[in-house]
Formats: C-alpha cells, sequence, structure tokens
C-alpha cells in the first residue's frame, strides 16, 4: 500500500483551509465537497495541489473514488479557534 501524503485542515471560526499536495484534481475536488459539507462551515479556500506529471511515478494510480466516498488522505493537523 503506498504511502499517503497528509492534508493539513485550518479551521478558524466556520473558515476552512485547505493544504497540501493531492494525486489527481478529482481527489482535489472530493476533499473540497467534503470540506464544504461539514456541519458549521462557512467557506473553504481549496489550495490543495495537485502532483506534478514528473512525480506521478511516486503513487500508483488509483481510480477516482465514487461521489459518496469520503477521501483516503491522511489528516495531519485540524486546527480550530473559537
Amino acid at each position: 500500500m503506498p504511502v499517503l501524503k497528509p492534508i493539513r485542515i485550518i479551521v478558524k471560526n466556520g473558515h476552512v483551509t485547505l493544504e497540501g499536495v493531492v494525486a489527481n484534481d478529482g481527489d482535489r475536488n472530493i476533499v473540497n465537497i467534503r470540506a464544504n459539507g461539514v456541519y458549521g462551515v462557512f467557506s473553504v479556500t481549496n489550495n490543495l495541489q495537485v502532483e506534478k506529471v514528473g512525480q506521478a511515478h511516486l503513487r500508483p494510480r488509483t481510480p477516482p473514488p465514487p461521489a459518496n466516498a469520503s477521501s483516503s488522505y491522511p489528516v495531519v493537523a485540524a486546527e480550530t479557534a473559537l
């Protein structure tokens, strides 16, 4: 099983910022949709970057998950401020 790079989720007063690197645009979009679907989230800034083509050999290509699947990217830190 490949090692997945973590993404960082920063939450402050209902505003979410996503940071990190994902394998493809589909993963980037799924993480964004999931973050927007969380109760109490008012906005999402998606700063996730898609891996460059030259880095594709580092991670095996996987098909995009179904629309109702959660992201398989580990969360490094979830910061919240009230």
